[in-house]
C-alpha cells in the first residue's frame, strides 16, 4: 500500500502546485491517514462524474498555470492516476 500512499502523493503535490485546493485536500487526506486508504473510498474519488478523472488544468479553472504549462500538466496528472 506504499505505493498507493507513494502515486497520492505525488498526485497531491502536483495540485497542490497549481492551486488546486479541493481535490488536493481529498487526496491529502488519504496521504495523511495512519492506516492504508480504505480501497472503496480510494475507488470513489475516480470514475465517475464528477470525479477526479474529470479534472481540467487550465488557468480558466482558477489553476495558477500558463496556457503553455496546461498540457504538461494534464499529461501528468493522467499518467499518474492510470
Amino acid at each position: 500500500m506504499n505505493e498507493v500512499k507513494e502515486v497520492l502523493r505525488k498526485i497531491s503535490d502536483l495540485l497542490e502546485n497549481i492551486g488546486e485546493i479541493y481535490w488536493n485536500n481529498k487526496i491529502r487526506s488519504f496521504v495523511d491517514a495512519k492506516d492504508d486508504p480504505n480501497i472503496t473510498e480510494l475507488k470513489s474519488l475516480f470514475g465517475r462524474m464528477g470525479s477526479l478523472n474529470d479534472i481540467y488544468i487550465c488557468s480558466e479553472n482558477g489553476h495558477k498555470i500558463s496556457e503553455k504549462e496546461e498540457v504538461i500538466y494534464n499529461k501528468k496528472l493522467v499518467e499518474l492516476i492510470e
